[in-house]
Protein backbone atom coordinates (compact mmCIF):
# COMPACT_ATOMS: atom_id res chain seq x y z
CA UNK A 1 0.00 0.00 0.00
CA UNK A 2 1.30 3.32 -0.67
CA UNK A 3 0.62 6.87 0.88
CA UNK A 4 0.69 9.43 -2.29
CA UNK A 5 1.42 12.55 -1.16
CA UNK A 6 1.64 16.19 -2.61
CA UNK A 7 3.10 19.72 -2.50
CA UNK A 8 0.93 22.35 -3.50
CA UNK A 9 4.23 24.28 -4.69
CA UNK A 10 4.29 21.06 -7.76
CA UNK A 11 1.25 22.39 -8.93
CA UNK A 12 0.89 25.93 -10.84
CA UNK A 13 -2.08 27.23 -11.43
CA UNK A 14 -1.69 26.45 -14.98
CA UNK A 15 -1.23 22.69 -14.45
CA UNK A 16 -4.55 23.20 -11.83
CA UNK A 17 -6.46 24.26 -14.76
CA UNK A 18 -5.91 20.81 -16.48
CA UNK A 19 -6.89 19.18 -13.22
CA UNK A 20 -10.14 20.25 -13.32
CA UNK A 21 -11.23 18.28 -16.46
CA UNK A 22 -11.57 14.90 -14.38
CA UNK A 23 -13.81 16.20 -11.48
CA UNK A 24 -17.38 15.32 -11.85
CA UNK A 25 -20.77 18.25 -11.79
CA UNK A 26 -21.01 17.80 -8.44
CA UNK A 27 -16.89 18.43 -7.18
CA UNK A 28 -16.56 21.45 -9.62
CA UNK A 29 -19.68 22.67 -7.77
CA UNK A 30 -17.67 22.08 -4.65
CA UNK A 31 -14.75 23.44 -6.05
CA UNK A 32 -16.22 26.61 -7.25
CA UNK A 33 -17.75 27.10 -3.52
CA UNK A 34 -14.62 27.42 -2.04
CA UNK A 35 -13.96 31.07 -0.77
CA UNK A 36 -10.50 30.50 0.07
CA UNK A 37 -7.88 29.74 -2.88
CA UNK A 38 -5.69 27.54 -0.69
CA UNK A 39 -8.51 25.64 0.39
CA UNK A 40 -9.87 25.28 -3.29
CA UNK A 41 -6.53 23.95 -4.60
CA UNK A 42 -6.28 21.44 -1.63
CA UNK A 43 -9.68 19.78 -2.83
CA UNK A 44 -8.41 20.49 -6.34
CA UNK A 45 -5.55 18.11 -5.61
CA UNK A 46 -6.60 16.26 -3.13
CA UNK A 47 -9.38 14.51 -5.71
CA UNK A 48 -6.33 14.81 -8.55
CA UNK A 49 -4.30 11.86 -6.48
CA UNK A 50 -7.63 10.33 -5.50
CA UNK A 51 -9.18 9.25 -8.90
CA UNK A 52 -5.48 8.93 -10.68
CA UNK A 53 -4.58 6.46 -8.08
CA UNK A 54 -8.19 4.76 -8.14
CA UNK A 55 -7.99 4.91 -11.94
CA UNK A 56 -4.83 2.62 -11.70
CA UNK A 57 -6.74 0.36 -8.96
CA UNK A 58 -9.58 -0.33 -10.98
CA UNK A 59 -8.33 0.20 -14.63
CA UNK A 60 -10.40 3.04 -16.42
CA UNK A 61 -9.47 7.04 -16.66
CA UNK A 62 -9.53 9.05 -13.74
CA UNK A 63 -12.78 11.07 -15.63
CA UNK A 64 -14.74 7.81 -15.25
CA UNK A 65 -14.32 6.62 -11.31
CA UNK A 66 -17.67 7.11 -10.34
CA UNK A 67 -17.29 9.20 -7.05
CA UNK A 68 -20.18 10.87 -5.61
CA UNK A 69 -19.75 13.77 -2.92
CA UNK A 70 -21.57 13.80 0.46
CA UNK A 71 -22.09 16.54 2.02
CA UNK A 72 -19.73 16.82 5.11
CA UNK A 73 -18.39 13.17 4.49
CA UNK A 74 -15.59 11.72 2.52
CA UNK A 75 -16.96 11.19 -1.34
CA UNK A 76 -18.32 8.05 -1.84
CA UNK A 77 -16.95 5.35 -4.23
CA UNK A 78 -20.15 4.28 -6.34
CA UNK A 79 -18.98 0.55 -7.45
CA UNK A 80 -21.78 -2.46 -8.03
CA UNK A 81 -20.30 -5.83 -7.98
CA UNK A 82 -16.89 -5.04 -6.99
CA UNK A 83 -15.12 -4.75 -3.80
CA UNK A 84 -14.66 -1.47 -2.90
CA UNK A 85 -10.70 -0.05 -2.11
CA UNK A 86 -10.86 1.49 0.80
CA UNK A 87 -9.63 5.22 0.65
CA UNK A 88 -8.82 8.17 2.60
CA UNK A 89 -8.00 11.97 1.78
CA UNK A 90 -6.32 14.23 4.36
CA UNK A 91 -4.61 18.07 3.69
CA UNK A 92 -2.39 20.22 6.29
CA UNK A 93 -1.36 23.37 5.05
CA UNK A 94 0.46 23.14 1.63
CA UNK A 95 0.36 19.41 1.91
CA UNK A 96 -2.18 16.63 0.15
CA UNK A 97 -2.21 12.88 0.70
CA UNK A 98 -4.08 10.31 -0.31
CA UNK A 99 -4.15 6.44 0.51
CA UNK A 100 -5.99 3.45 -1.48
CA UNK A 101 -5.50 0.13 0.05
CA UNK A 102 -7.59 -2.92 -1.82
CA UNK A 103 -8.52 -5.42 0.61
CA UNK A 104 -9.59 -3.22 3.69
CA UNK A 105 -10.99 0.44 4.91
CA UNK A 106 -8.62 2.96 5.67
CA UNK A 107 -8.34 6.31 7.48
CA UNK A 108 -5.19 8.62 6.74
CA UNK A 109 -4.14 12.05 8.41
CA UNK A 110 -1.04 13.78 8.07
CA UNK A 111 -0.25 17.17 9.88
CA UNK A 112 2.56 19.62 9.62
CA UNK A 113 4.33 19.57 12.99
CA UNK A 114 4.16 23.78 13.68
CA UNK A 115 7.28 23.67 16.78
CA UNK A 116 5.61 27.05 17.47
CA UNK A 117 2.01 25.91 18.42
CA UNK A 118 1.20 25.66 22.43
CA UNK A 119 1.18 21.96 21.99
CA UNK A 120 0.04 21.81 25.68
CA UNK A 121 -2.68 23.89 25.51
CA UNK A 122 -4.51 21.95 22.98
CA UNK A 123 -3.73 18.77 24.34
CA UNK A 124 -5.53 19.97 27.35
CA UNK A 125 -8.63 19.72 25.38
CA UNK A 126 -8.08 17.14 23.37
CA UNK A 127 -6.41 14.25 25.39
CA UNK A 128 -6.86 12.05 27.75
CA UNK A 129 -4.94 11.85 31.01
CA UNK A 130 -2.66 9.46 30.39
CA UNK A 131 -1.87 11.01 27.08
CA UNK A 132 -1.40 14.44 28.65
CA UNK A 133 0.61 13.28 31.39
CA UNK A 134 3.28 11.76 28.83
CA UNK A 135 3.46 14.61 27.12
CA UNK A 136 3.86 17.04 30.22
CA UNK A 137 7.11 14.06 31.27
CA UNK A 138 8.90 14.96 27.50
CA UNK A 139 11.47 17.54 26.87
CA UNK A 140 10.15 20.59 25.11
CA UNK A 141 11.87 19.47 21.72
CA UNK A 142 10.21 16.07 21.92
CA UNK A 143 6.47 17.55 23.09
CA UNK A 144 5.92 18.82 19.33
CA UNK A 145 6.48 15.33 17.54
CA UNK A 146 4.51 13.63 20.53
CA UNK A 147 1.63 15.60 20.37
CA UNK A 148 1.60 15.85 16.38
CA UNK A 149 1.76 11.53 16.61
CA UNK A 150 -1.02 11.39 18.82
CA UNK A 151 -3.02 14.11 17.21
CA UNK A 152 -3.08 12.41 12.97
CA UNK A 153 -3.45 8.87 15.40
CA UNK A 154 -6.77 10.33 16.39
CA UNK A 155 -7.86 11.99 13.16
CA UNK A 156 -6.66 9.02 11.21
CA UNK A 157 -9.01 6.74 13.45
CA UNK A 158 -12.02 9.06 12.99
CA UNK A 159 -11.93 9.54 9.36
CA UNK A 160 -11.74 5.05 9.21
CA UNK A 161 -15.16 5.21 10.87
CA UNK A 162 -14.70 1.38 12.34
CA UNK A 163 -12.57 -0.50 15.06
CA UNK A 164 -9.06 0.37 14.10
CA UNK A 165 -7.06 -3.06 14.04
CA UNK A 166 -3.44 -1.38 13.15
CA UNK A 167 -1.96 2.30 13.16
CA UNK A 168 1.07 3.15 11.69
CA UNK A 169 3.16 6.14 11.66
CA UNK A 170 4.86 6.90 8.69
CA UNK A 171 8.83 9.02 9.23
CA UNK A 172 8.15 12.18 7.05
CA UNK A 173 10.82 15.24 8.12
CA UNK A 174 7.67 17.78 8.17
CA UNK A 175 5.06 15.55 8.80
CA UNK A 176 3.16 13.59 11.14
CA UNK A 177 1.27 11.11 9.33
CA UNK A 178 -0.59 8.31 10.37
CA UNK A 179 -2.82 5.79 8.52
CA UNK A 180 -5.16 2.91 10.75
CA UNK A 181 -6.55 0.06 9.18
CA UNK A 182 -9.84 -2.42 10.15
CA UNK A 183 -7.69 -5.12 8.72
CA UNK A 184 -3.89 -5.84 10.28
CA UNK A 185 -1.10 -4.35 7.46
CA UNK A 186 1.44 -7.16 5.77
CA UNK A 187 3.53 -4.53 5.72
CA UNK A 188 4.15 -0.64 6.50
CA UNK A 189 2.71 1.72 4.16
CA UNK A 190 5.04 3.47 1.79
CA UNK A 191 4.99 7.19 1.15
CA UNK A 192 5.05 8.32 -2.34
CA UNK A 193 5.54 11.63 -3.43
CA UNK A 194 3.71 12.60 -6.36
CA UNK A 195 5.40 15.43 -8.18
Amino acid sequence: MYIYLAHLKDFPDSRLDSLKCDLSHDEMARYLRFQRAERARQFLVGRYLLRQHLALHLGISAAAVPLIEQANNAPYLNLLNTEKPGFSISHSWEWIACGIRTDAKIGLDIEVIDRQRDVLALAAHSFDAQQNATLHALSTAEQSEYFYRCWAAQEAQLKLHLACQDLRHLPHPELAIAVCSDKAFTQTPEILEVI
